[in-house]
């Protein structure tokens, strides 16, 4: 992805899960963000505060917890 100016990401998440995801630019690597998302069986949608520097790099996103999570989308504001 190409970022410019990137300081929220909001994810599109459902599922019988909980727990949090997290946002790296480099697998491995520091985390830029936490999301906690909760049980539901529709599509929920959780903002989080995030700086990516300016530049291309990859976004990862992983999930840790308990359940199956379906991730539906990401939005970068």
């Amino acid at each position: 992805f190409d970022f410019k100016d990137v300081k929220s990401i909001t994810l599109k998440v459902r599922g019988y899960a909980g727990g949090t995801y997290e946002i790296r630019t480099v697998l491995g690597g520091e985390c830029l963000a936490r999301i906690t998302v909760r049980y539901t069986n529709v599509w929920e949608y959780y903002t989080s505060d995030i700086n990516i520097p300016d530049g291309v790099y990859p976004l990862y996103i992983t999930y840790t917890g308990q359940g199956s999570a379906a991730l539906g989308g990401f939005i970068l504001e």
